[in-house]
């Protein structure tokens, strides 16, 4: 039943499971002395050790720190388009810009990618740019002609960077996948969007529409309520 590492398990000569250590607790050493010198000495009650064993580490529940930069102002960066059409900080200040990052080998991302593409095709005439940012997840790269043909198969046509060294990923903190970027015209990013969430359409029109001045009161951030639903997201 080890589902969580490291799990040292003490098997005592009854045959039975004595004790279990799950993590790198901070009073290991101490643990294992005690509850070693219980089985080997009848005379010290076991139950001192299984006291010192109760206290089991919280999981942590996995950080999205795309998240924290809405608001920010946007990061230096510098990229080329496979056409070689440049996205930078400068540009994004003359258009919104919607950053996608995504991974070839990313099966949320496929699935994403398409509802995307219906949102682009509702904002690219209003003046909004699409970049979809090829990033290495589990150390698989592609070429570029690989990831034309990857978003040509899902009916994608938006701009294409391949990162291959995920330096722009790196800038806006995108360490899961896809993670979309609105950036405003203001310099500050609108909106982030991590995983191929359910609500994934009604988050980008609001947060396109709020860098675009349509609809100011809307919230750029994500609300946070018990019936959001992350479809998937992918880890590096």
């Amino acid at each position: 039943k080890a589902v969580s590492f490291p799990t040292m398990v003490i098997l005592g000569k009854s045959g039975k499971v004595e004790y279990a250590n799950v993590g790198n607790v901070g009073d290991l050493e101490s643990r294992m002395k005690v509850q070693l010198d219980s089985l080997l000495d009848s005379s010290k009650p076991r139950w001192v050790a299984s006291a010192a064993n109760t206290a089991r580490p919280k999981p942590t529940a996995p950080t999205k720190p795309a998240l924290q930069l809405v608001g920010k102002p946007i990061p230096l960066f510098r990229a080329l388009t496979i056409k070689d059409k440049p996205v930078t900080t400068t540009t994004a200040e003359d258009e919104v810009t919607v950053l996608n990052f995504f991974a070839s080998n990313c099966p949320h991302c496929k699935r994403q990618i398409p509802r995307l593409e219906k949102i682009r095709q509702e904002f690219e005439g209003k003046g909004v740019r699409f970049v979809n940012v090829c990033q290495v997840m589990r150390g698989q790269t592609s070429s570029d002609d690989e990831v034309v043909s990857l978003l040509e198969g899902l009916g994608a046509k938006s701009e294409i960077v391949n990162d291959p060294r995920n330096k722009v990923g790196k800038l806006f903190d995108s360490t899961t996948y896809p993670t979309m970027v609105v950036l405003g015209k203001s310099g500050k990013i609108q909106g982030v969007t991590v995983g191929n969430v359910t609500d994934l359409e009604t988050r980008a029109r609001n947060q396109i529409n709020a860098a675009l001045g349509l609809n100011a009161g809307a919230s750029a951030k994500p609300r946070q309520t018990g019936r959001r639903v992350t479809i998937g997201d992918s880890r590096k």
